[in-house]
């Protein structure tokens, strides 16, 4: 370890953060990619929700609208949680959360629960 002398107080060098392999850098990939995926998805079966779950038409913007808003919002504020708990934290909890949230999109059993579950 480095040592330099600064002012009268020694400082250390830090370590680098350990370098990304090939599979670490396919989950994170994939893990970005899984909000563009999921808009795709929901738009490609919004008429199949509207039908099934009886939704107006507003109603149905805000299942993707909603989703929308809430991951600009939450975006910026992810970053700095992951800066501030470690990002392998954070990154694993926004994964459980995302598949829990799926989860309850999945048995909404109406339009408005949906809506809930997205955002």
């Amino acid at each position: 370890m480095t040592e330099t002398i600064t002012s009268g107080k020694a400082a250390h060098a830090t370590a680098a953060p350990p370098a990304l392999g090939g599979l670490g850098l396919f989950t994170v990939l994939l893990g970005a990619a899984l909000p563009l995926i999921d808009f795709f998805i929901v738009n490609v079966a919004l008429p199949t929700i509207g039908h099934d779950l009886a939704a107006s038409e507003a109603v149905l913007e805000l299942v993707v609208a909603g989703y929308g808003l809430a991951y600009a919002v939450l975006l910026v504020l992810g970053g700095r949680l992951g800066d501030l708990f470690g990002r392998r934290r954070l990154f694993l909890g926004g994964m459980a959360a995302f598949g829990l949230t799926s989860l309850a999109c999945g048995l909404a059993p109406s339009a408005w629960t949906l809506v809930a579950a997205r955002v």
